[in-house]
């Protein structure tokens, strides 16, 4: 057949072991599976928060990876449930692939091309990213792949001592606009590599209702 690689989804759990990952490998006969079981990682992955999530996954050959004008070979989105997610892929024998993952709990990041993910106006949201680098792959076996967060939050805060207007009364402080200057806007799965830089204004909110843990002396403005 024609197509390099068939897709099938269903969803499952685990933290990903063993996968055709031998530098190496001889060209044997046939092809081979891999079959990836993705979860959001750490303690926020419960069911209730990790079925918001929506998973996006490329696959490249790998002379194609670093042409930017190269489309996928292969891509897709899946939803999570139960917490997880399970992504099964067919690969051609004696080609290496680099698979890229991006899991998003809105709609917050264009990822029509998962090299260029590029920021929305007003972005604040948990994502996740990872690869797989999948080589001369001709037996069923397990991805490996492991999520990390690409995104880091600020908090802002200020001394609780110093909130006093005149000197006497209290200041408590119950809403906040926040503009971030110098914001990468860019972010390469493949290369964890940034480009382009903004400035992006969150519009006026309530400040966060909890003290940040281990800053007891700082009232939270913004995040």
């Amino acid at each position: 057949m024609k197509k390099l690689l068939y897709s099938a989804a269903a969803l499952a759990l685990a933290f990903f072991a063993g996968s055709c990952q031998r530098e190496n490998l001889e060209p044997v006969a046939g092809s081979g599976k891999v079959t990836y079981t993705v979860q959001v990682p750490g303690a926020i992955a419960t069911r209730a928060h990790s079925d918001d999530f929506v998973l996006t996954y490329e696959v490249y050959r790998d002379g194609d990876l670093d042409n930017m004008d190269a489309d996928p070979i292969y891509d897709g989105t899946e939803e999570f449930s139960d917490g997880k997610a399970e992504l099964s892929l067919d690969f051609v024998k004696d080609q290496n692939f680099t698979v890229l993952f991006w899991a998003q709990k809105e709609d917050a990041y264009n990822v029509a091309d998962l090299r260029a993910v590029s920021l929305k106006a007003n972005a604040n949201a948990e994502v996740f990213a990872g690869k797989d680098h999948v080589v001369s792959c001709a037996s069923e076996t397990d991805g490996k792949v492991r999520l990390v967060r690409p995104v880091g939050q600020i908090n802002i805060a200020t001394l609780t001592s110093g909130l006093t207007l005149g000197g006497e009364a209290k200041v408590v402080p119950t809403h906040s606009e926040v503009t971030v200057a110098g914001l990468y806007t860019t972010y390469n799965v493949a290369t964890k590599a940034v480009s382009g830089t903004n400035t992006v204004a969150f519009s006026k909110a309530d400040v966060p209702d909890a003290a940040f843990a281990g800053y007891n002396a700082y009232t939270p403005v913004g995040m």
